[in-house]
């Protein structure tokens, strides 16, 4: 028997039946979050505003059309974040208390966040490739999420195998990319304080252009690239000189001529190859629209 046919004995004449259907949708729904409460389990709902109530600053949560709270300090691990960035967005959440009679509940994003991290620590091992997305972004370094709320750090170093300036120009906000796990410390700790520092690089999933330098690039060889970059702050500047294949950089002693502008392409001379360095010289010879 459904709840509505034993509810509807004690409910009042003429009562429609859409009202009669939305009550016991409700009781349906106070009970899964009863279970869920029980059972520990990982729900998702969206926040759609906050406000104050008698136990402080909160969070308005729709789940399965009904509203609840949950405390602004259990919206995210981090004291820093704020609320207006998440107003309008599906999360996760445990349910962390639940009141029958009232038809009330409260939320935590912060527990199923420590959850999901839980099991996806578990699973991470040195060596392993995972799919990461890019949360922040700076000069020096970026954080990816890699899932379950696990946060990993990528070093411009460990981008590529050519020299990044500014690991901004070479990745976006919310771009994913494949990382391989290179080390996990436990001695040390990121803002979600019982995460390990997670290195992870991106040179390690690329092929490594020396193999093909071995292979392909050969002393007094003319080459065409597209210059990347300049340094000035020595007797003869020098011009670094993207070329195929791989990508790889030369660095070219430019003096008594016009340093070519970054982006343009030229002609350059193969005249050092050093494998224990990985690094190739060359000398400039001529601009390509000049020929």
């Amino acid at each position: 028997m459904s709840l509505i046919q034993q509810l509807r004995p004690y409910l009042p004449e003429g009562l429609k039946e859409e009202n009669i259907k939305k009550f016991d949708r409700s009781d349906e729904i106070i009970m899964e979050l009863h279970d869920a409460w029980r059972n520990g389990t990982i729900l998702e709902g969206r926040i759609v505003g906050s406000g104050i109530n008698a136990v402080g600053r909160i969070v308005k949560v729709i789940y399965q059309g009904m509203e609840f709270i949950m405390p602004e300090d259990e919206l995210d691990p981090s004291s820093r974040t704020r609320v207006e960035r998440f107003l309008g967005r599906e999360v996760y959440f445990k349910v962390v208390g639940v009141d029958l009679k009232e038809k009330k509940a409260v939320f935590s994003r912060k527990a199923a966040i420590e959850d999901r991290s839980n099991a996806t620590l578990e699973s991470i091992k040195i060596g392993q490739v995972w799919t990461g997305k890019a949360v922040i972004v700076d000069q020096r370094h970026a954080i990816l999420d890699i899932g379950g709320g696990i946060t990993a750090i990528l070093s411009r170093d460990d981008f590529a195998y050519t020299p990044v300036k500014d690991l901004r120009e070479q990745l976006k906000l919310g771009e994913g990319l494949d990382v391989k796990i290179i080390d996990i410390d436990y001695t040390r700790t990121n803002r979600l304080k019982n995460q390990p520092h997670i290195q992870v690089s991106l040179k390690e999933v690329l092929n490594d252009p020396w193999e093909l330098v071995k292979e392909n690039i050969n002393f007094d060889e003319l080459r065409v690239g597209t210059v990347t970059g300049h340094l000035v702050d020595r007797r003869d500047p020098l011009v670094f000189v993207r070329i195929d294949p791989g990508g790889i950089i030369v660095a070219c002693p430019v003096s008594n001529r016009a340093l070519p502008a970054k982006g343009q392409e030229i002609i350059i001379k193969i005249k050092k190859i050093d494998p224990v360095r990985r690094r190739l010289f060359g000398v400039y010879v001529a601009n390509v629209s000049a020929i």
